[in-house]
């Protein structure tokens, strides 16, 4: 018996804002995805994109593909059922099995116009039936449940959920640069940048804070392991890799170097959020 196929909605966000370069961190974001499935050891079928959307195609239900949405670039994810508009409400069934509500809303987006039927008459279709089928109420300010649709390419997609993402360019796409990490501010000061999307080698005297936590981006980067990092130590090797910045949390070092400090203008209690939000419950 074949498996059946599921599908993962990705979206982004700060991508479109790049014009005529659009297609270049399209690619770019799909090749960061694929190296996180790589690096987890999670098979898939095909990426394909699709007007601000990237299609993930996979097999096995039981496989858990939510890390997708710690990759830097991604604004969110869903995990969809693909239908005709003549399935929509049998498919939907198929999503709200055992599921417990009280109250639920509609929420459906033609993300293009392939299909003649607009997103209201989406929201009305959908959201009668289930009104009439699972004798449930509809709010739109408290739901318990909101049931996504959106319509693109002569398809349907049809979710529950909307898993948040870090947004941001993806890894990679704006060069090269090293970070120096004796502590979490440090290791926060280089994410941050790596949400702006710089490619990093890490000094470091946590190499397995590093290891781990990027790891856990679908991130596999350079790191030296160091027992003791000196200003001696970033100026030499900055020279020898011929680098003219590097990216540090909060000290100033005094250096002849560019110094990257994105915890700058952040209170203390911002940086704790940031880091229990970015390291430590990633």
């Amino acid at each position: 018996m074949t498996e059946k196929t599921h599908f993962c909605i990705i979206r982004y966000g700060e991508l479109a804002l790049k014009g005529q370069n659009r297609a270049i961190f399209e690619r770019k974001l799909v090749y960061n995805l694929k190296k996180c499935l790589k690096l987890h050891s999670l098979p898939f079928l095909a990426f394909n994109r699709l007007r601000g959307r990237i299609f993930l195609t996979f097999c096995g239900k039981n496989i858990d593909y939510a890390i997708l949405a710690n990759v830097f670039g991604v604004a969110s994810i869903s995990f969809a059922i693909e239908s005709r508009l003549e399935d929509l409400e049998k498919n939907t069934d198929l999503l709200l099995k055992n599921k417990k509500f009280n109250t639920f809303r509609v929420t459906s987006r033609r993300v293009d116009k392939s299909l003649s039927i607009k997103s209201n008459e989406l929201d009305i279709k959908l959201g009668s039936y289930v009104v009439e089928n699972y004798k449930k109420k509809v709010s739109l300010t408290n739901f318990d449940l909101n049931i996504g649709v959106e319509a693109i390419n002569k398809k349907l997609y049809v979710f529950l959920d909307k898993l948040p993402a870090p947004g941001g360019l993806p890894y990679g796409i704006e060069g090269t640069t090293f970070a120096v990490v004796k502590n979490e501010q440090d290791l926060l000061a280089a994410l941050l940048m790596m949400k702006r999307g710089c490619e990093v080698i890490f000094l470091t005297t946590k190499p397995e804070l590093v290891k781990n936590t990027c790891h856990n981006y679908g991130i596999l980067p350079k790191i030296l392991k160091f027992d003791k990092i000196t200003l001696k130590t970033i100026e030499d090797f900055a020279k020898k890799e011929d680098f003219d910045s590097f990216i540090i949390g909060r000290n100033n070092l005094k250096s002849n170097l560019i110094e990257f400090n994105p915890l700058v203008g952040l209170s203390e209690k911002q940086i704790k959020e940031k880091i229990k939000l970015m390291i430590k419950n990633v």
